[in-house]
């Protein structure tokens, strides 16, 4: 599921700056806003996460990943309650128009000021740039994932890059390129196979070659 939804936010991100938005990083797992759209309406259209997180919160629970069944079904029940309040839920595109004009947002400049933004970012990265910087990210990617564990998963690798790769222009395939990139290069290598899923579990040649040593002492 994590590693779905982080190719799913570099692909979305990729669409989206396709069409002259821009992006920016702000949270785990690739998630990401579009710059320039007011924080104070990001905040109320966050009221139902905010809500979640409260709840979680009063039953002594940090955040939902720490128990995300929960998590779920808490969204789940708020989901209904919200549902059951709207006049035509079907309808989403005009009630969220609506909402916006109600707390002095007109939706059309909120458009227009996303477009500003993706229109001075665009201007920011040559290719050669944009390549560099994709290249960057992902050659950290290793580090990432050993910071706090010997080995990890594909899954988990799959994830992490698309998660770097969110606001580069990149999306889906330029993902799966650097993942294959970075098993060809070395950069990680892969131990053996998870038992449950028939997927590779990798580690880096530094933490490998440390586990070696410690191993001959």
């Amino acid at each position: 599921k994590m590693a779905s939804g982080a190719v799913y936010h570099a692909e979305l991100a990729r669409g989206l700056q396709r069409l002259g938005l821009a992006v920016e990083n702000t949270g785990t797992n690739g998630i990401f806003e579009i710059a320039g759209v007011d924080p104070a309406l990001c905040s109320y259209f966050s009221a139902r996460r905010h809500e979640i997180e409260g709840e979680l919160a009063a039953a002594g629970i940090e955040n939902s990943a720490a128990a995300p069944a929960l998590a779920a079904a808490k969204a789940r029940s708020t989901r209904r309650s919200k549902l059951k309040t709207e006049d035509d839920p079907q309808d989403r595109h005009a009630l969220w128009r609506s909402i916006a004009i109600a707390r002095g947002f007109a939706p059309d400049r909120v458009v227009e000021t996303a477009r500003e933004h993706g229109r001075a970012a665009s201007d920011d990265l040559t290719t050669a740039e944009q390549d560099a910087l994709i290249r960057e990210r992902v050659d950290a990617v290793p580090r990432t994932l050993t910071e706090t564990r010997s080995v990890f998963e594909h899954r988990h690798l799959v994830a992490e890059v698309a998660a770097a790769l969110v606001g580069t222009g990149a999306g889906a395939e330029r993902a799966r390129l650097e993942v294959e990139r970075l098993a060809a290069s070395g950069a990680v290598v892969a131990l053996g196979r998870d038992q449950r899923w028939p997927h590779p579990i990798h580690s880096t040649p530094e933490l490998i070659a440390l586990e070696r040593d410690l191993r001959d002492q």
